[in-house]
């Protein structure tokens, strides 16, 4: 009984350590606790991410831009300098649409961003980033 307890508390105290020692421990702490216990679904909570906001939401992306803002910025500047007004963006396998919402500003009305995505909750999150970039 005692072996597992002490190994419980190492691994409290393993995680703790990792968190303490982490480049943005308070952001890392946050996005856990919100995540966990469920106070991302009560609040909307906007995060600025390059020139636009997305809501907050415990999925592995959304806790990974709470935690970098500037995650992804790599693929924003392709994206960003290759598409222009008019051209077809094609998506597959979209998540929450953080590349699909640079192509759709970059090529406009006029061109087409289309999202494949697999997993229901992911279609609702991309529904309410729409939202959040139309207002």
């Amino acid at each position: 009984m005692n072996k597992i307890v002490g190994e419980k508390y190492m691994l409290i105290g393993r995680k703790f350590l990792d968190i303490v020692q982490d480049k943005h421990p308070m952001r890392r702490l946050t996005a856990g606790l919100m995540g966990r216990s469920g106070l991302a679904r009560l609040f909307k909570i906007k995060i600025k991410v390059q020139d636009y906001e997305i809501f907050f939401h415990p999925t592995g992306h959304g806790s990974l831009y709470w935690y970098d803002p500037n995650f992804g910025r790599e693929d924003y500047e392709f994206i960003s300098s290759f598409l222009k007004e008019g051209d077809i963006y094609i998506d597959i396998g979209a998540n929450i649409g953080m590349t699909l919402i640079p192509a759709a500003k970059c090529i406009g009305e006029t061109g087409k961003a289309i999202a494949l995505i697999l997993y229901p909750i992911h279609l609702y999150l991309l529904h309410q980033m729409e939202k959040l970039i139309i207002q």
